[in-house]
């Protein structure tokens, strides 16, 4: 065969091959209550398979807990003495455990990196930490928060170490693990603007916050009912079109390192808005999906923002019309191979079913592809994300292990070779008894990570290894040596430091001969 026809023969099986497996969860609030499970969304469009779980109280907030366990909120209208939170299985439909915590609703749920905590926000009052396994017997902490966040928006964020960023009315909270202490707040850059959702850059290099308008009408009780609420939505807009702060909605963006001093690097305009809500980068840090509302459109299909990187105020910004939502503003969740992207929302006339629109990929107006998917059960709007990778297939080590130490700080850089990691367990010699200990875990997809150095700490060495949901490890990678400015890893060096001596003295002595 030739090359060209062993070429066009790849570039075929390239083309038919199926994309890998896409599970994914929705909950529908409102008159609905139904928590939905998709095994894999991305197959049998524009109908795939629905799972409805056994919940009989309205779902809120969830988290996925690796790629097949959920930590499921109540969202209840009224006011209760606690909120159940629901561990379940998904592969088997069962519920593992019920959580009591204090009274919600919890408007936004999230697992830190290593999976050892989780942290639920609670609207007005604080932040709760619950500490793994989770179960009903789980250690509980309160944190004293002023958070008032948009109901079910992603509020909770973390960076590649692990350092949570949490959107409040008076900035954004930073926490170190595990979480019981806030380390400092950043305050917000604009008085009359409140936060309503953050995302981050995979490398934690920078964050997009959305923002909305003080617009001076106090919302609802937490115990009111949902007409209340969609009332207050029709005032809020109303009063925007009325009176328009500005030519548009801005996206805050903010530049590492992040300190208490921090403010926006770039404020990014997108003109004609009258609130931006969700926001969504992409897997390889190169878009930013954004969710908002046009001044001109009411009831009428509603627009997403596709944001290029670099993320700056000259970023170019271009419009994808969603068909079939009336309401996109709720959430946005992007597929971990950054194939897909989902959106829930309302659709006026299509009662009692709830959409949510399925995007694949490339983000653009002419080349992606739309489903609309009618909810089982559902009415009204809710929550949707994507299941991370992990639980199958083989685990392959990391490579090109590199550290760079500079002070007391290593910068420690990988390549991830695994779709189906859940994280990274990185390891630490400290040369003083020759023995390797754990110092972080990671998220899935992260490359890089920052190591603070004890004090009689001078010239560790570093390896890292995938670890899959169901528990599995890969291989260690290559050792690393760190020295200032210098880096040695197994996978560069073709002999070891007494192997070079050997052979410069062989050199030496030949030398000698030759004279």
């Amino acid at each position: 065969m030739s090359f060209i026809r062993i070429v066009l023969f790849f570039l075929c099986v390239l083309a038919i091959a199926p994309l890998a497996a896409q599970s994914a969860f929705v909950t529908t609030t409102d008159f609905g209550k139904k928590a939905i499970y998709f095994p894999n969304i991305s197959s049998g469009l524009p109908n795939p398979t629905q799972v409805v779980t056994n919940v009989t109280t309205m779902p809120g907030a969830f988290t996925f807990v690796g790629p097949d366990k959920l930590l499921l909120g109540e969202l209840t209208w009224m006011k209760r003495e606690f909120e159940n939170l629901y561990y379940i299985d998904l592969t088997t439909n069962t519920l593992i455990d019920t959580i009591k915590l204090p009274t919600g609703p919890f408007t936004n749920i999230a697992v830190d990196p290593t999976q050892k905590y989780a942290l639920l926000v609670l609207p007005r009052k604080g932040l709760v930490v619950i500490d793994a396994p989770f179960s009903a017997t789980s250690t509980i902490h309160t944190i004293g928060l002023t958070i008032g966040v948009y109901l079910l928006s992603k509020c909770i964020e973390f960076d590649p170490n692990g350092r949570a960023f949490i959107l409040g009315d008076d900035g954004i909270a930073v926490l170190d693990p595990p979480y019981t202490k806030v380390e400092f707040v950043i305050p917000r850059p604009e008085p009359d603007y409140y936060f309503v959702a953050l995302d981050m850059t995979p490398d934690g290099k920078q964050m997009l916050i959305t923002n909305e308008a003080d617009r001076g009408i106090p919302p609802p009780d937490w115990a009111d009912q949902p007409e209340k609420w969609r009332t207050y939505q029709e005032k809020q807009y109303a009063h925007a079109k009325a009176n328009p702060s500005r030519e548009g909605e801005m996206i805050y963006i903010y530049d590492a390192p992040y300190t208490k001093d921090s403010e926006p690097s770039a404020y990014l305009t997108i003109e004609d808005t009258w609130g931006l809500w969700s926001v969504a980068i992409t897997p390889d840090g190169k878009q930013a999906l954004v969710t908002g509302q046009l001044m001109d459109e009411r009831e009428t299909d509603f627009p997403l923002f596709c944001i290029e990187a670099p993320f700056n105020e000259d970023s170019v910004i271009n419009l994808l019309p969603i068909t079939g939502l009336t309401v996109n503003k709720y959430y946005i969740d992007i597929s971990p191979d950054g194939q897909y992207a989902l959106l829930s929302g309302v659709a006026a006339g299509r009662a009692p079913a709830m959409p949510i629109v399925l995007l694949k990929a490339p983000f653009t107006n002419t080349r992606m592809t739309q489903y609309l998917i009618d909810v089982t059960g559902g009415d009204g709007w809710g929550m949707c994300g994507f299941a991370p990778t992990g639980g199958g297939g083989t685990l392959n080590p990391p490579s090109n292990l590199t550290a760079v130490k500079t002070g007391i700080k290593v910068e420690l850089n990988w390549q991830d070779n695994s779709t189906n990691e859940i994280g990274f367990e990185i390891q630490r010699d400290d040369h003083l008894n020759r023995v390797y200990q754990t110092i972080a875990n990671v998220g899935a997809n992260v490359t890089q990570y920052t190591d603070t150095l004890p004090a009689n700490v001078f010239t560790p060495t570093y390896r890292i290894r995938a670890i899959g949901g169901d528990g599995s490890t890969s291989a260690f990678s290559a050792e690393a040596n760190a020295t200032a400015g210098n880096i040695e890893t197994e996978d560069d060096c073709g002999a070891t430091g007494i192997e070079f001596l050997i052979l410069f003295s062989m050199l030496a002595l030949i030398r000698w001969f030759k004279k």
